[in-house]
């Protein structure tokens, strides 16, 4: 399972890519649009998302799921980072 500490890692790097993020790790459109209006900096939309996403899945927000999803997005490098290649 993934941790907060490795979500926070990342969440630079996600930094403006987080709307494209959102709808590969199963985010509805509407929870995305709020975190658009309750965050000012891209670096806590994404971490946000982020952070919705792991609780929303559970014990199924594994660093691969979220390393696909970052991969589909062309984000590949953030997601050997999260792989720690």
């Amino acid at each position: 399972m993934v941790t907060e500490l490795q979500l926070s890692d990342i969440s630079d790097d996600v930094g403006t890519c987080w709307r494209e993020l959102g709808p590969k790790l199963d985010i509805p459109s509407a929870k995305i649009q709020n975190l658009d209006n309750d965050y000012y900096c891209s670096r806590d939309k994404a971490n946000a998302l982020l952070l919705m996403w792991k609780q929303k899945e559970g014990s199924s927000a594994v660093i691969g799921r979220l390393a696909d999803a970052l991969a589909s997005i062309e984000k590949k490098c953030i997601a050997e980072k999260l792989l720690g290649e």
